[in-house]
């Protein structure tokens, strides 16, 4: 009994050490040897998933490999979790173009649950011969809502029970490019219609905030009044909203239509 015991120790610990003779065969960290091929990411040409539109969404970057290497394999994860395989390489130099829809099925998540700032990395697994190598080389890419809102609008307003009904103007939407925006004004007449004063312009307390195709208004002015916006319609370059104050409950609906014709990207 004690010979077959040791007979099956031994045998176990043979295997042991061929599986793991194996893996330091196959799998090892780039080391200086000639024939190992480093790969090189020359540039990133998209570096965001595009949460406008998942559907499409993809990053992309081009790679290259110095040196020998019959494959580059790519892996990703997310949010600092385990890493998958999303694509596999042959061709040097290349574009890799790796859609959001692909990620999302290695990695197991939803692409609609997705928040602006989410991350996702990327690490290289290298082919040369039979040896398979991990570099250090690795990039990241984030889960973003692209907004270009900026621009000239023409401005009429359509509705108020403060009276200036009619009223027409024009002024720039200035952004700060991370979705934030202030307008030229934010009572278009109407406060200096019933006040004689007090417009509510850029240097006012309000910004409006896009947020993947959502505006949202700041909620006070500089004097403290509490303010609201709602998103009455989106019609190719013409968005029309009501706004409500708070201090004396003025409520306007104001439609504005971009100078250069482009349409709104904002959902209703």
């Amino acid at each position: 009994m004690k010979n077959l015991y040791k007979i099956s120790l031994c045998f176990f610990i043979s295997i042991l050490l061929i599986a793991c003779d194996r893996e330091e065969e196959n799998i090892g960290w780039m080391d200086g040897e000639s024939n190992v091929a480093l790969p090189e990411v020359t540039s990133i040409t998209q570096g965001f998933f595009n949460l406008n539109d998942v559907n499409n969404a993809f990053v992309s970057f081009e790679l290259d490999a110095v040196g020998d290497a019959s494959s580059i394999e790519v892996l990703m994860n997310f949010d600092g979790g385990d890493f998958s395989s999303v694509a596999t390489l042959s061709t040097f130099p290349t574009t890799v173009s790796v859609p959001l829809s692909d990620v999302a099925t290695a990695l197991g998540i939803d692409p609609n649950d997705l928040e602006p700032g989410d991350s996702f990395g990327a690490v290289f697994l290298t082919t040369v011969g039979t040896r398979v190598y991990e570099s250090g080389t690795a990039i990241s890419f984030s889960a973003a809502c692209p907004s270009e809102l900026d621009g000239t609008v023409n401005w009429e307003i359509m509705s108020s029970n403060w009276g200036s009904v009619g009223n027409t103007g024009s002024f720039d939407w200035e952004g700060d490019g991370a979705g934030n925006y202030t307008w030229g004004s934010y009572t278009f007449g109407f406060y200096q219609f019933n006040f004689g004063c007090c417009e509510q312009d850029r240097t006012s307390a309000l910004f409006v905030n896009d947020t993947c195709t959502e505006l949202t208004l700041a909620a006070a002015d500089g004097f403290g009044c509490s303010w609201s916006m709602t998103v009455d319609d989106v019609s190719g370059p013409t968005l029309t909203v009501t706004l409500t104050a708070g201090c004396g409950g003025g409520v306007t609906t104001v439609a504005m239509t971009r100078a250069d014709g482009e349409a709104w990207d904002i959902t209703p």
